[in-house]
């Protein structure tokens, strides 16, 4: 009888997942070539290596579940499940009880009410956006609620559809951006901006390096202004 080793297992599920890379790779260049064009070379095989990885902590390997992952990232951000904004994405992602098409129906249906709700609005957000001064944040370590009713103003949409049991979780978020680039209190708020528009995990989201890396150009008494900056620059051209 013939029969399979586990070595021969193991390689064939790598073959596999080999596969799903070059296909979830070549739907991203197909799909979205002026992302991929911004990433730089090896930015879009990051991004998709990032994806797979993500899904697989989560046990969704399907080309299906993998699509979804590609769709959630694309329009939420790489890290989507622990975001705030979305809390909904990381409570089905985890709930192993659900079978994987109850799970997927769940996110997909929350993906496309987000979309609707809030990601169209996105543009008029950017322009409102752009438009502040630089002196325009609130010490959102000081003054939470004066920060958020700046994005109250800003998006109102996004504010409307955040839970605000998980508001701190954001401003936590971006205190952990802020310790990480050393940019003092100050820097909490441009970070929490940043990460609302561009989603959780941005800065170190393959498809905003073109956009926050100048973030590192600067000396750290200046990285939180350069923050705002960079953020406002992008959301300039969103607008259009």
């Amino acid at each position: 009888m013939f029969r399979v080793s586990d070595d021969q297992m193991q390689g064939f599920a790598d073959m596999a997942r080999k596969a799903e890379h070059r296909r979830l790779l070549r739907r991203l260049r197909e799909e979205q070539p002026e992302l991929t064009l911004r990433m730089g070379p090896g930015g879009a095989d990051e991004l998709v290596t990032h994806i797979v990885e993500r899904a697989r902590a989560f046990a969704f390997e399907e080309p299906r579940a993998l699509d979804f992952f590609l769709d959630a990232v694309l329009v939420l951000g790489l890290e989507f499940d622990r975001d705030r904004r979305v809390p909904w994405a990381g409570a089905n992602l985890a709930a192993e009880e659900l079978a994987l098409p109850r799970r997927l129906m769940n996110l997909r249906t929350g993906l496309e009410r987000f979309e609707t709700a809030v990601m169209t609005a996105r543009p008029a957000a950017c322009a409102r956006l752009a438009a502040l001064e630089p002196g325009a944040l609130p010490d959102a370590t000081r003054d939470a609620d004066g920060f958020w009713r700046l994005v109250d103003a800003v998006w109102p949409e996004l504010y409307a559809r955040l839970n605000k049991l998980y508001v701190n979780g954001l401003l936590l978020a971006a205190r952990g951006v802020a310790e990480h680039y050393r940019t003092g209190p100050e820097g909490v708020a441009p970070a929490c901006l940043a990460q609302l528009f561009m989603g959780v995990g941005c800065f170190a989201d393959p498809q905003w390096r073109h956009v926050l890396s100048g973030v590192l150009e600067v000396g750290r008494a200046e990285r939180a202004a350069k923050t705002f900056d960079v953020t406002r620059r992008w959301a300039a051209t969103v607008a259009g």
